[in-house]
């Protein structure tokens, strides 16, 4: 009997082992198709061109160098670039927080005509891309106006295309990126708010205005770290906008887009002035160190705000 009930607990305890290295084998795996990338990206952007020539050299290099970092910031003009990004994606957060805030409070305290069906525009602007719209809204900014009123100041409309005008407009009027999902988040968050928390500020004598900034704003800060960490994210990585709106002006993303053609002309002239047949093969250590130079921004950020991100993932969960 003794024996028996041995030979089932070391029966469980065998399946239970086999269960617990199955699944690190199988996490294990998956983190290394996930991070694999990420470091033979780091891995390049401090290699030199002689450990590319070297087929020991897979992941980690032999010759430490701080080129590929120099060469990409020229090519990427990296303090005007980075000035720009930085204006129009604070600038767009701050807007769209703004134009968010205000329509998902209006959506989920106020019942108002036509509500579903704007409700549901808003839903639909989350499911259309952002492609679909890039020529009329191009047209629109080639030619702006507001009722008239600029053609008759100035003769003509007035042509807000490379320049961030039409970037912070969008986001004020809530059609920035990824704006609908802002506004949803705040309108499920406001709808889960306890009637009577308002209605007892209403016999305190507060207003409706009173009510949203002294008591609803302050109790979606989390929401609103969370809106504010996902459009630093999205803005600053932007490329469609960016490509639709910007000709001469500079930002990290295009200029990102267009690193392997710049690298390309300048290894170009090199191959031609110096004679090195392989200098072409510089292009992916350059476009590596580019990447790392543009992400460091974004993940320092991630660092410093993780456990207020963490929190705004888990109450918006919570509340939606």
């Amino acid at each position: 009997m003794n024996s028996s009930l041995l030979k089932l607990k070391a029966l469980k305890i065998s399946k239970k082992a086999v269960g617990i290295i199955l699944r690190i084998i199988f996490l294990s795996g998956f983190c290394f198709v996930i991070l694999y990338p990420v470091i033979l990206m780091i891995s390049r952007g401090f290699m030199s061109r002689v450990d590319l020539m070297d087929n020991e050299v897979i992941l980690i290099f032999k010759n430490f160098t701080l080129e590929n970092f120099k060469v990409a910031s020229m090519l990427l003009d990296y303090g005007t670039s980075f000035k720009n990004t930085i204006i129009i994606t604070l600038g767009c957060t701050l807007f769209s927080l703004i134009a968010s805030l205000l329509a998902g409070y209006a959506f989920g305290r106020y019942n108002f005509k036509l509500k579903p069906v704007l409700f549901g525009i808003l839903l639909f602007t989350i499911i259309v891309p952002p492609q679909l719209i890039m020529m009329p809204l191009y047209m629109k900014f080639k030619s702006f106006d507001i009722l008239g009123i600029i053609e008759l100041i100035n003769g003509s409309p007035a042509n807000l295309l490379n320049s961030f005008a039409p970037f912070f407009i969008l986001s004020i009027t809530g059609m920035g990126i990824k704006s609908g999902i802002f506004i949803y988040l705040f309108r499920q968050f406001f709808a889960g708010m306890p009637r009577e928390i308002e209605e007892a500020a209403m016999v305190d004598g507060a207003g409706s205005f009173r009510i949203f900034a002294t008591l609803m704003v302050p109790n979606a800060k989390t929401i609103i770290v969370m809106v504010i960490l996902f459009s630093i994210v999205w803005q600053y990585n932007d490329v469609v906008y960016s490509q639709l709106f910007l000709t001469t002006q500079k930002v990290l993303s295009m200029q990102y887009v267009n690193l392997e053609r710049f690298t390309q002309e300048v290894l170009e002239f090199l191959e031609m002035a110096n004679g090195d047949i392989m200098v072409g093969m510089y292009v992916p250590l350059v476009k590596s160190a580019g990447a790392l130079i543009i992400l460091a921004p974004i993940i320092i950020m991630f660092l410093v705000a993780q456990k207020f991100f963490v929190e705004s993932i888990e109450r918006s969960g919570i509340v939606g």
